[in-house]
C-alpha cells in the first residue's frame, strides 16, 4: 500500500483508485484473440493526450491529497485520465 494512502487515511482522507491491471488487460486481449501490444496501441489513441499514463502520473496527485498543505481542499474528485473523454 502506498505511503501517501496510509498517511492520508491517518488524516481521514479517502482514496479510490481504479486501475486495469496488466494481467486483466492481457486476459481481455487473449479472449479477443488480439495481440496485447496492438490492443494497447489502439487504446492509447482514445486518450486525449495520446499517451498512456505512468505510475508517476498517479502518484503525484495521491501525494498532493495526503499532504497537510492540501488540507483546505475538500469534497473533490480528481480525474487523472489524460484529459476529458467524449
Amino acid at each position: 500500500m502506498s505511503t501517501a494512502i496510509v498517511a492520508g487515511a491517518a488524516r481521514g482522507i479517502g482514496a479510490a483508485v481504479e486501475e486495469a491491471g496488466s494481467a486483466a488487460v492481457a486476459q481481455v486481449a487473449e479472449r479477443r484473440g488480439v495481440d496485447l501490444d496492438a490492443m494497447a496501441a489502439v487504446r492509447v489513441t482514445a486518450i486525449p493526450v495520446d499517451r498512456a499514463g505512468t505510475t508517476e502520473h498517479i502518484a503525484h496527485p495521491v501525494f498532493f491529497s495526503a499532504d497537510e498543505r492540501s488540507g483546505f481542499v475538500s469534497g473533490r474528485v480528481l480525474s487523472v485520465a489524460g484529459g476529458p473523454f467524449g
